[in-house]
């Protein structure tokens, strides 16, 4: 007698890679993920790290074929939940293959700030100087918080006073705090930082400040080199007497 064995082919799936993408950025390499190879079977052709692909790579091996990924969502859509789709455009002669959605989701705006910190002239040893810091969102949404400045004077600098126009200073801290909303695109009045000169001064210092907070994307820094002058070391010529 004569048997007959069916071997049924062994399921692949393909399934799209769930992402996300900031609101406004460019749409992200759609990817996805093939699973269910068996006895060793090879697929090349990926430029991603295997078993994920990216969209239109040329497979070859156990499965052949261009991988064709496609979604409606474009560097202007709105905030949301997209459908990432997965063309039948690929082929296996041992597997039946299915396919997956995925999803691709547009973050909603948020604030993004911008950080500067300025002198106009040089400082002197034993004397007083003064920056300014201004904080500015670059960002697409408004602020939705406090938002917060703080100040890191290096040694030789110590702060004398601080304030701005809406701002809630504490010296002790060399910070300045304040509520109100803050429009993309807008900036808020300007922080001024007195501080004092120590003699012994080095000829070159940095002073640093971070902004925080505001429901901000991040915490935005700035740098200030400082050039110090100092003393002059001119002597003094004896005169000797008859």
């Amino acid at each position: 007698n004569t048997a007959i064995v069916a071997v049924n082919k062994a399921v692949l799936t393909v399934t799209a890679n769930n992402l996300s993408m900031a609101y406004r950025a460019s749409v992200p390499v759609l990817t996805a993920t093939i699973t269910g190879l068996l006895n060793g079977d090879i697929v090349t052709g990926s430029t991603n790290t295997f078993p994920a692909v990216n969209n239109g790579n040329t497979l070859s091996g156990a499965v052949s074929g261009q991988v064709v990924l496609s979604t409606s969502a474009s560097s202007s859509s709105l905030p949301g939940t997209y459908l990432i789709s997965v063309a039948n455009t690929l082929s296996a002669a041992n597997y039946s293959i299915t396919y997956a959605t995925g999803t691709l989701t547009i973050n909603p705006p948020t604030p993004v700030f911008s950080l500067s910190l300025s002198h106009t002239v040089n400082f002197s040893t034993g004397q007083t100087g003064t920056y300014r810091i201004a904080v500015t969102n670059a960002g697409a949404a408004a602020t939705s918080a406090a938002v917060t400045v703080t100040d890191t004077l290096p040694t030789g600098l110590t702060a004398a006073s601080l304030s701005g126009t809406g701002w809630t200073c504490t010296l002790a801290t060399v910070s300045c705090t304040r509520v109100d909303v803050l429009a993309a695109g807008a900036a808020y009045p300007a922080v001024h930082l007195k501080v004092n000169v120590a003699v012994n001064a080095t000829a070159t210092v940095t002073n640093s400040a971070i902004v925080t907070g505001g429901g901000a994307s991040n915490n935005a820094t700035a740098t200030d080199p400082t050039n110090v002058v100092l003393p002059s070391t001119a002597s003094l010529a004896a005169t000797p007497t008859a």
